[in-house]
């Protein structure tokens, strides 16, 4: 079912692109152009996969919320910010929230129609709140906070769907590390998105 769907978001998008050119088709040449600014943000559902020391556990899911800036400093060539991505996960007696800032420089392709395809690198720093409820004592809550350098990257297409808004569907892969100061292996999260997001250029 997810995979029809996914097929049908993407039909209707390139349908709605290739459709709009005939009417913004001057108009949205001039996206990815030296200046251009790029505006908005993305809703991700995210795979992530805990690992400790070294060691593989178990795979959660959860949504990611990311605000996005970006400017074009030469034809295609895009610098952008992901300034608070945020997710948050939660159980009876625990919860896991999440913050991340990242720089993302990308390039975005040309095509003779309104989609855009694009490849981005990502690499920024994670913080994480882990916060435990334990019923004994008194319901006493134990809370953990950890932070480290991450890195990822985000492959996809952008299709202007109105006058200079753009549809932005892609794949997105982030390793976030996690490893306390001293420990010999890593700890943190693998995490495997699928992203949509709105974005404006101006």
């Amino acid at each position: 079912m997810k995979q029809y769907s996914l097929r049908t978001l993407i039909g209707f998008v390139i349908f709605i692109a290739i459709d709009s050119q005939f009417v913004y088709s001057q108009e949205i040449r001039k996206f990815g152009q030296q200046g251009t600014w790029e505006l908005g943000g993305s809703a991700a559902y995210i795979n992530s996969t805990q690992v400790t020391n070294g060691n593989t556990g178990s795979t959660i899911s959860a949504f990611l919320l990311s605000p996005y800036v970006g400017v074009f400093l030469t034809d295609g060539f895009e610098i952008g910010i992901n300034p608070l991505g945020y997710s948050t996960t939660s159980s009876i007696n625990s919860s896991t929230t999440s913050i991340n800032t990242f720089i993302a420089p990308s390039y975005n392709f040309k095509t003779e129609t309104a989609l855009f395809p694009f490849i981005e690198a990502q690499i920024g720093y994670t913080s994480m709140n882990d916060k435990i409820t334990l019923s004994s004592p008194f319901n006493t809550t134990v809370e953990t906070k950890r932070g480290g350098m991450s890195w990822g990257g985000r492959a996809g297409i952008k299709g202007e769907i109105v006058s200079h808004g753009l549809l932005n569907i892609a794949i997105q892969y982030q390793q976030r590390n996690l490893t306390p100061d001293g420990a010999t292996n890593r700890s943190g999260y693998n995490e495997i998105f699928f992203s949509l997001g709105f974005t404006l250029w101006l």
